[in-house]
């Protein structure tokens, strides 16, 4: 008897394998009509974060802050001896961040 071995090639079968692992899944899968049930709050919380107060009350903090960093190096200035090593040293690092 003179048989043929047959060789198994693997990249043969694997569109039809795709193609038939697609058909099986249920069509609801690749819906997407609506939020996921947690968004509401979360797009509520993002529109409130995001508007034009927020922006404009941040801008207004982060100048207050800085004027309120140069008064204090304007004090240290004339106060210069009262003030000690380490209190300098930290309005230093908070001026360098």
């Amino acid at each position: 008897m003179n048989c043929k071995k047959t060789r198994f090639r693997p990249g043969v079968f694997v569109p039809a394998e795709i193609a038939i692992l697609l058909s099986l899944i249920h069509e609801q899968a690749f819906a997407s009509t609506g939020p996921l049930p947690y968004e509401s709050w979360l797009i509520h919380f993002v529109h409130g974060i995001t508007g034009t107060l927020p922006a404009t009350l941040s801008i207004i903090g982060i100048v207050a802050l800085g004027l309120i960093l140069i008064l204090i190096l304007i004090l240290i200035l004339i106060f210069r001896d009262d003030v000690n090593a380490f209190f300098r040293l930290l309005l230093a690092i908070l001026l360098v961040i």
